[in-house]
């Protein structure tokens, strides 16, 4: 117990640099099997972490964006991410589906005399 109180030696971290594009959230085209509120989530945490001012966010979300969802976006004139963020939910959020709430409801079973 010599040792005692002495803290003892930490391994060495690997010093890997990190990329911008190390957080870039994957592209999403718009299709039922893509969630368009993950990728947003995915493009508001890459956002944070470049610290990236409202034209920059406009122009970076094209990027994240193919197939029909990168031509709806194309020419779209908006001021600010917010404005963008409710445009793009509210066109691609209704494509979005949801295997698990489609068995959910066809496993739904009613009592004798319960109305639909």
């Amino acid at each position: 117990m010599a040792n005692q109180g002495q803290q003892q030696p930490q391994p060495q971290q690997p010093n890997i640099p990190l990329r911008a594009s190390d957080f870039f959230p994957p592209k999403i085209s718009g299709d039922k099997q893509e969630s368009p509120q993950a990728h947003w989530l995915a493009y508001e945490d890459y956002v944070a972490l470049q610290g990236l001012n409202n034209q920059l966010q406009l122009a970076r979300l094209q990027t994240t964006l193919s197939g029909s969802a990168r031509q709806w976006i194309e020419g779209r004139a908006v001021e600010n991410v917010n404005d963008m963020k409710r445009r793009f939910l509210e066109k691609f959020a209704g494509m979005h589906t949801r295997d698990g709430t489609v068995k959910m409801f066809r496993s739904i079973k009613y009592k004798q005399g319960e109305s639909m």
